[in-house]
Order: C-alpha cells, then sequence, then structure tokens
C-alpha cells in the first residue's frame, strides 16, 4: 500500500497529540477492539478533525465499506479531501458556528449529518460531546437516532458530572462549563440528564470505560434499545488525580489549512456568542421573513385583480359591450381568435 500522507503540524496541534504514532496502524488491527466483521459496514466520523481515525481505518482491515468524515473545520477538511478520500472514503464541511474553528456569528449552530436514515454501523465522536452545548448535544443525539442502523453504534467520549453535588443548579442547569469566553472549550454533563436523554431516544449505554484521571472523559458506546445487549450504568470515578489541559485556542485558527500563514497558539479572549434556546429560531425567523414577503406579494395580486375587475364592469356597462361579447364568442366558435 502506498504511504499515506501524515496532516501537517500545524493541523495536528488544532486536535490533541501530534506525534505521528497517533495517526498510524502499522498492524491493520481495527481501531476499535472486540466489534464484530460486520459490524464496519458504513463508518461515521463525526468531528474527523485531519484525519486521525481516516488515516488509520485506511490501513485497518476490514476497511469500512464506507466511510463519511465531516468537520467543521474548513481546512482540515480540505487537507482530508486532497490526502485521503479515495473509493469509499469521502469527506464533508459541516459547517456550523464555532467560537474558534469556525466563528462567523451568522453560520447556524447545528446541521443534519450527512447521511440517510438509518444506514450507519458506527458513529464515532471522539472529542465532541465534550465540546457540544446541552441544545446542540440535544439536537445530535437526535442525530445518532436518526442515522444508526438496528445493531450500530456510537463510539465517543463525554465528560460527566452528578448534578446532585450541585444543590444549586435549576432543573434546567444540567451542563457545566470551564471557559467563559468560549463554552464549548469543555462541556460537562450531568450523567442523569445524558442517561435521560438517551433513554427518550431509544439509545442505552452498552459500554463504559472510566477515566484514567479523575474527572476526565468516559469512553461510551451507545446503542438502540432491545438489540440484546446488556445495558450499563455510569461506574464510579476513582481515577487518581492529574491535569489533562486541552489545546490553546489559536487566533485566527480558522485560517489553518486554508492560508499559508500559521498563527502562534494563544488563548482567544472574545466572548462567543451563546445559542438561542431553541437552535432552529434563526431558521424559523428566515421561513416567517419569507412568509411575510410572500403575503406582500399576495396582497399585491390581489389589488390588481380587483382592478381588472373594475375595468371588466367598466367596459361591460359601455355601449355596445352586449354586441362586442357577442362578436368575441361567434369569433371563438370559429377559431377566428389568435
Amino acid at each position: 500500500m502506498t504511504q499515506l500522507p501524515l496532516p501537517p503540524l500545524e493541523l495536528r496541534e488544532l486536535v490533541g497529540p501530534t506525534d505521528p504514532s497517533y495517526f498510524e496502524n502499522a498492524t491493520g488491527e481495527p481501531i476499535y477492539a472486540g466489534l464484530p466483521t460486520e459490524q464496519w459496514r458504513s463508518y461515521l466520523d463525526f468531528g474527523c478533525g485531519c484525519g486521525r481515525s481516516a488515516r488509520r481505518l485506511l490501513q485497518q482491515t476490514p476497511r469500512p465499506e464506507r466511510y463519511v468524515g465531516f468537520d467543521l473545520h474548513a481546512g482540515m477538511v480540505r487537507w482530508c479531501q486532497e490526502n485521503l478520500a479515495t473509493d469509499g472514503f469521502e469527506f464533508h464541511h459541516h459547517d456550523v458556528y464555532n467560537p474558534g474553528f469556525n466563528p462567523d456569528p451568522h453560520k447556524p449552530w447545528v446541521q443534519p449529518f450527512p447521511v440517510a436514515d438509518r444506514t450507519v454501523s458506527i458513529i464515532e465522536a471522539w472529542s465532541v460531546f465534550t465540546h457540544l452545548l446541552e441544545a446542540q448535544a440535544e439536537h445530535y443525539l437526535d442525530e445518532v437516532a436518526r442515522v444508526l442502523t438496528d445493531d450500530g453504534l456510537l463510539i465517543g467520549t463525554v465528560f460527566v458530572f452528578d448534578k446532585a453535588a450541585f444543590p444549586f443548579m435549576q432543573d434546567s442547569q444540567n451542563t457545566l462549563y470551564i471557559n467563559e469566553t468560549d463554552p464549548t472549550n469543555a462541556v460537562v454533563f450531568d450523567r442523569g440528564w445524558l442517561s435521560n436523554g438517551l433513554t427518550e431516544r431509544g439509545l442505552e449505554l452498552v459500554h463504559v470505560e472510566p477515566p484514567a484521571i479523575r474527572g476526565y472523559h468516559h469512553q461510551v458506546r451507545i446503542g438502540r434499545v432491545g438489540q440484546g445487549r446488556t445495558a450499563v450504568d455510569w461506574p464510579a470515578d476513582d481515577a487518581p488525580y492529574g491535569r489533562l489541559a486541552p489545546p490553546l485556542v489559536r487566533a485566527g485558527a480558522e485560517r489553518i489549512g486554508l492560508d499559508d500563514h500559521v498563527p502562534e497558539a494563544a488563548e482567544v479572549h472574545v466572548r462567543a456568542p451563546m445559542p438561542p434556546t431553541d437552535l432552529l429560531l434563526p431558521q424559523y425567523d428566515a421561513a416567517q421573513a419569507r412568509v411575510a414577503e410572500l403575503e406582500g406579494e399576495v396582497a399585491t395580486l390581489r389589488t390588481r385583480v380587483r382592478k381588472l375587475r373594475k375595468r371588466v364592469r367598466r367596459l361591460e356597462a359601455e355601449p355596445g359591450a352586449e354586441r362586442l361579447e357577442q362578436r368575441v364568442g361567434e369569433s371563438v366558435s370559429d377559431g377566428a381568435v389568435r
């Protein structure tokens, strides 16, 4: 097999570990253990970044029959399209708002997954739900439930906490944030809220691996209810304390991979806008504006119709109108009207 290109360092620095070994799969073993061969039919890489999983899957046996990767960072997606796209492997820009990687506030906060209903046997969401706000997470859990096959699995990571330890939180508050200027920097969900959200969508936890550092992400596998799997609960987090901070966001990070200039790493201290309570509100407002526009066009047409009717009545009242009508009728019957 031809040696696959390695993503440039400036792209690897945006997603976490930069050592080339994290992008290699020299043995060709499945990148996630314990899955039957048929599980690898269709692979959806939610937050594919600069192709860490895609590159390893291209070296894997069995290789997924279809792989779809998508990410909100345009430069990383472009690199993947130019270097890793091949038969059965495709990459898409998920053009949604993010304070650091896609900072145009006019962009939508959510989009549908770029695949049809019940067509995906594996969804990878590694270090994705750890950066989604509560309303975004709800939308994307809906999407998970929409696209998973009956035997499908979501494999990903989440930060969780126990809301019972925070008695001052309202019933509607189920998330903790670490960064007031960019809440997506790291998002921690109440485990009860998350479990209830899965149940409401016909999903369940089928595997949870606790963190190696206390309070860090749990590795989870989520599937549809009623597929013969055994549901599990959240294990105790009794790992030793440690520290593993996410990468610093670079000012201008959204241009890396699109421009030659690579900015220095620095925290961005620009307060990010918060999403509307209903993430579909912008689309609803646009639809309402279009309805108002159409109503204006209808009103204009009604005015024209009223004027035409008045004109017809005036013509009908003029002398000779009856004879004119008779002559028109005769012409029509003779086929003389052109």
